[in-house]
């Protein structure tokens, strides 16, 4: 029966040495497969395969889990860069618009110079005659009165001589 120290069978089982203390001293069914002599700890060949299936046991759970850490940081950077890119191609087709009316403006704006330069035809027009002002025509107000009215409405009334009085 070949015995292998611990610190041997940490190196098989690629555990550091406390670890496979911690796991000797929390399983039962490897206390029976210990040997001490003096202060130096040694496992038997039947110890050793049972300590290697406790380790191979909690590999795969260690692995599923950074796996599937790893999985959930792939999964949230490919969404980021889907929206990165979903935002660059609004802000390109935002641009792509922008550009597109500005050259249209310019467009326009070439249109009215070349227009510009033509002779207005505006000028070559005489005017059309415009009528001038002139006040409204005030009627009299002595008008159609008798000679005693008048003489009356000029010593004791003069405001209806005014020629807007009513």
């Amino acid at each position: 029966m070949k015995k292998l120290k611990v610190s041997q069978v940490a190196k098989i089982v690629g555990a550091s040495v406390a670890t496979v203390y911690r796991r000797i001293n929390s399983c039962e069914s490897l206390q029976s497969h210990l040997i001490k002599v003096k202060s130096t700890t040694f496992l038997d060949e039947e110890g050793v395969e049972i300590l290697k299936r406790s380790f191979q046991k909690e590999e795969p759970d260690k692995a599923d889990v950074e796996t599937e850490y790893l999985k959930k940081i792939i999964e949230q950077q490919q969404t980021t860069i889907n929206e990165l890119l979903a935002r660059h191609a609004e802000e390109r087709q935002r641009s792509d618009t922008i550009i597109m009316k500005l050259s249209n403006d310019l467009g326009n704006v070439r249109t009215l110079l070349e227009d510009a330069k033509k002779p207005v035809a505006l000028l070559s027009v005489p005017p059309k005659p415009v009528k001038v002002w002139e006040p409204e025509a005030v009627r009299d107000p002595l008008e159609g009165l008798n000679w005693y009215q008048r003489i009356w409405v000029e010593v004791f009334e003069p405001w209806k001589m005014r020629k807007y009085a009513s």
